[in-house]
Formats: C-alpha cells, sequence, structure tokens
C-alpha cells in the first residue's frame, strides 16, 4: 500500500510525514529567496522538493502556512544564538545600547556566514521584508514570538524611550538590517565582519536618537 501523504515515490519509509515537509519546507525557502514570495508558486516549490503536485497543500494547506512554517523552521537557532549575547546583558542595571544591538545583528551575520543554509535564509527573510502584506505582518509577527528576550533588553537600554517610538524605530532598522545582510557579498576577498559593524553602528544611532 502507498503512502497518502502527498510526497510521491521518494519519502523516506516510516517518516514520510516529517521528511516531506522538511523537503517542502526547505524548498520554499530557496524559491522565495530566488524568487520573492509571489514568485514562487506552491507548483514550484513542490517541483523543487521532488514531490507531487498536492504535496504542500497536503501538508500545509496554504502558502501562507508553509511561510510560516519556513520561518519557524530556522527561528528556535537563531534564538540559541541570540541568548548567548542577551545572557551577559542581564547581569546589568542597564545594558549598553550597542550591546544590546548587537545582540540581534550579530548572529543574523554568523549564520550567514557560518550555516550552509545561512544565506538562502536571509535571502527570504528579505523576501519578506520586501513583500506587499500579509507577508510582512506574518515575518513581523513570527520574529517577534521569538525575540521577548531581545525586547526587554531594548527596553531597559532606552527607557526615556516611548514604547510606541522604540516599537516604530526597531521595525525599520529590523528591515534594513536584514535586507542588508541578505545582499552583503559573503565570497573570500571581502571583510564581511565589516557589515555588520556598520549596521550595529547605523541600528544603535537610530534607536538612541533624540525623541521629539
Amino acid at each position: 500500500m502507498g503512502s497518502n501523504d502527498g510526497s510521491g515515490a521518494g519519502a523516506t519509509t516510516g517518516t514520510d510525514g516529517d521528511t516531506t515537509a522538511t523537503r517542502l519546507i526547505e524548498a520554499a525557502e530557496r524559491r522565495i529567496a530566488e524568487a520573492g514570495v509571489d514568485g514562487a508558486s506552491m507548483r514550484a516549490i513542490n517541483a523543487e522538493a521532488g514531490v507531487n503536485v498536492a504535496a504542500a497543500h497536503y501538508h500545509f494547506g496554504s502558502k501562507q502556512a508553509l511561510v510560516n512554517a519556513v520561518l519557524t523552521h530556522r527561528m528556535s537557532h537563531l534564538a540559541q544564538r541570540r541568548a548567548r549575547y542577551l545572557s551577559p546583558l542581564g547581569t546589568t542595571d542597564t545594558p549598553e545600547l550597542g550591546a544590546v544591538v548587537e545582540a540581534f545583528v550579530r548572529p543574523l551575520d554568523e549564520i550567514r556566514r557560518d550555516e550552509p543554509w545561512g544565506p538562502t535564509y536571509l535571502g527570504f527573510l528579505a523576501a519578506l521584508a520586501r513583500a506587499a502584506q500579509p507577508w510582512r505582518n506574518l515575518l513581523s509577527e513570527q520574529a517577534a514570538l521569538h525575540r521577548s528576550a531581545f525586547d526587554a533588553e531594548l527596553a531597559r537600554a532606552l527607557p526615556a524611550l516611548p514604547p510606541a517610538v522604540l516599537r516604530a524605530r526597531f521595525a525599520w532598522a529590523a528591515l534594513t538590517i536584514v535586507t542588508a545582510l541578505a545582499d552583503a557579498p559573503t565570497a573570500d576577498g571581502h571583510n564581511t565582519h565589516d557589515v555588520a559593524d556598520t549596521l550595529i553602528d547605523y541600528t544603535t544611532g537610530a534607536l538612541g536618537a533624540a525623541h521629539r
């Protein structure tokens, strides 16, 4: 008897559902990074994953649910890296703003340089950041779920800044950070650390600017 998971013949016996879902998630990540959200059809994602034309709908039900799954697929890894930067900040009464910003930028830059999937994931995030709604909201909402510790440290670093202003400034800064890192060169011969350092300085200045 054949599996009804929508995967076709290529899935691994016993783990068909998980294997096919992961293949679809990673295929969607690649296609969206290359073609943008609107340019990556469910049919193209199925083809990229090597599964049948109904597989993505079977496993996720909609394109929005699939995109959300791509976001969560990497977020826990990113949150673990970020926690290493945030942990020392909890021992101070008022953390330095630059150190808090570094805790956001540096993990993104690390996965870009260290993980084989890093540049693709950043390209995927940048594609969502540049897209129309509902994709941008989906990115913001999902990122916020994994960023509570960072948001708390940011608020402690800027206690005089109204929360609404801080949220708006950081939302704009985050879009700049993601798209700049996605577009940054990774080839040998480029000092990729300069990109992160410049982004940290830029974002620290933008967030800490006087409020009118």
